[in-house]
């Protein structure tokens, strides 16, 4: 997967994830066995802004080719980001705070992490 295929998959996912957190909060988290009230939906709301700003950077940047001082500073980002969520949604599936579909959050977490250090790696050298 090169940069531009990477920026397409972390722009899809982010903007999924987002605009069913942003227009559905309970109903989107109620299918990982989290349902929300009020104060949850408007966390899940404010995260959902978070995810379609990362879309927006992540989509814009497809069609250009990223200095890799540029480049780095993103997939850094992008490592943390997914090596805090990895493990917060794993601990939080095995637990039972969420169902069997919470390792779909997971998996994809790892994911993007895992592929972000490589890209990382990539433009380091």
């Amino acid at each position: 997967m090169n940069n531009k295929t990477y920026t397409k998959v972390i722009s899809v996912s982010y903007l999924l994830f987002g605009i069913s957190l942003l227009i559905m909060p309970n109903e989107f988290l109620t299918m990982f066995g989290c349902p929300l009230d009020e104060y949850g939906e408007m966390v899940a709301r404010t995260f959902a802004a978070s995810l379609i700003g990362g879309f927006v950077l992540h989509y814009s940047l497809r069609k250009y080719s990223i200095p890799s001082e540029i480049a780095k500073s993103i997939f850094l980002g992008n490592i943390v980001f997914n090596s805090i969520s990895a493990p917060v949604m794993f601990v939080s599936t095995i637990q039972g705070t969420l169902n069997y579909l919470g390792f779909m959050p997971v998996s994809l977490n790892i994911f993007l992490a895992v592929y972000s250090i490589l890209m990382y790696n990539k433009f380091k050298k």
